[in-house]
């Protein structure tokens, strides 16, 4: 299903799925008003989670503010794209979000987006 953001962001999420693969449901979309769920104040995106009674992930949800310059939607969907391979790869990230290895997992989605690997 196309996105509001349309082909280029399209293909930014055909491309995570490839060369990032989450190995769960994944699903991607936009949404109006986004806020956090926590706080309340409006947000550009989330990666929430589901997982069963013994903490595996089953499925990933990342949500995308609507309304984003398309760069600023980009962005933040290879932001999120990096909380769930963090979240896999180094266990339940809710303590320390954007944590070194969160880092090193965004930078990764970069450059494999920008070309670089």
């Amino acid at each position: 299903m196309r996105s509001v953001y349309g082909k280029k962001f399209d293909k930014v999420v055909k491309m995570l799925r490839i060369e990032f693969p989450l190995g769960v449901p994944t699903t991607v979309k936009t949404v109006t008003n986004l806020k956090c769920e926590e706080s309340g104040e409006e947000i550009y995106g989330q990666c929430s989670s589901s997982e069963n009674s013994k903490g595996v992930v089953k499925k990933f949800l990342l949500e995308i503010a609507r309304d984003l310059p398309l760069g600023l939607a980009v962005d933040t969907l290879l932001h999120e794209w990096a909380h769930a391979t963090d979240h896999l790869a180094n266990g339940d990230p809710r303590m320390h979000p954007h944590r070194n290895s969160w880092g090193v997992h965004y930078a990764r989605i970069w450059r494999a987006y920008a070309g670089e690997k």
